[in-house]
């Protein structure tokens, strides 16, 4: 059982990884031109992604007739949930969408990388999660090495490094933090974990929504890129890799804690690398294996612990 408990991790990076290759090739066929493009296409693709596996997990428990069971016991947390959408969702990918035009791609994505550790402190003091030594080493080895990873990118300073610096930290709060709530959700209602992630993405949906319409009524041309996004044909897959991935994460969060949950999702970076090479996108130094053995031994040091 343990051992299923490790792949489902894995799975949860591997298929961000996925998400993560797919959205970079969607992106080569439009013009993001400015940063209001790059925002509104970052912000499409999330609300299709969260409101199509809300959609689903939605419509499969009601199949079983479990949605309104589920609905009525979520009556004590969802403003829980509410801000555990709001922090990961708008306010994360925004953060993070300015971090990288202010400072740069690589930057902003090894700051960000760090969101484990926010979660570690959190779980220590808002969940009262017991850390040991190990566990502690193991975080802060995967870490490590995860930023290492994120830092062999091509390096571009972006125009205002400090703004871009402030930013990503934002984004590596806001993500950090969605774990916990999720986890003081799960606490009090013992809900199914898909049950919750379904609630997040549609509360994380309704704030999409609302960015993107104020952001079609500063530019309305705006609208042109959403058809665009919708007539991609990798859509699907980004799409699916984005939803299954939320379910395996969520699922290691309840089973895993927390913590070594959010350690096994930011090995998407060394996935989506990985899948880079076997399409033949990118070329990868021997340093990159080294620091990716670093990565999964942290990982395997707070799995045990």
């Amino acid at each position: 059982m343990k051992n299923g408990f490790f792949l489902v991790g894995v799975a949860s990076g591997l298929l961000w990884g996925f998400n993560d290759v797919s959205t970079s090739m969607v992106s080569q066929h439009l013009f993001l031109s400015s940063l209001l493009t790059s925002m509104t296409f970052a912000l499409c693709l999330a609300l299709l992604q969260d409101a199509s596996s809300a959609c689903a997990i939605v419509g499969v428990s009601a199949l079983r007739k479990s949605w309104l069971t589920q609905w009525r016991a979520s009556r004590s947390v969802r403003w829980t949930i509410v801000l555990s959408a709001l922090f990961s969702g708008p306010f994360g990918l925004v953060c993070s969408i300015l971090a990288i035009s202010y400072v740069g791609a690589v930057y902003a994505g090894a700051i960000t990388a760090a969101f484990p550790l926010v979660t570690m402190v959190g779980a220590k003091c808002y969940l009262k999660e017991s850390i040991s030594v190990k566990r502690l080493c193991g975080m802060l080895l995967g870490v490590t090495a995860v930023m290492a990873i994120g830092l062999m990118g091509a390096h571009r300073h972006g125009s205002h490094v400090v703004l871009g610096l402030m930013f990503a930290f934002l984004s590596m709060l806001g993500w950090g933090v969605e774990s916990l709530f999720f986890s003081k959700a799960y606490s009090q209602t013992g809900m199914n974990s898909s049950s919750i992630l379904a609630l997040r993405q549609m509360f994380s949906s309704f704030f999409y929504a609302v960015v993107l319409i104020v952001m079609l009524f500063l530019d309305p041309h705006e609208l042109n890129l959403f058809h665009q996004v919708l007539r991609q044909p990798l859509l699907l897959m980004c799409i699916c890799s984005a939803g299954l991935s939320y379910l395996a994460y969520y699922f290691s969060i309840k089973n895993l804690t927390a913590s070594v949950a959010t350690l096994f999702n930011i090995t998407f970076l060394f996935w989506s690398a990985v899948i880079s090479v076997c399409l033949g996108l990118v070329i990868l130094s021997w340093w990159f294996w080294c620091w990716a053995c670093l990565l999964f031994l942290g990982l395997i040091i707070s799995f045990r612990n």
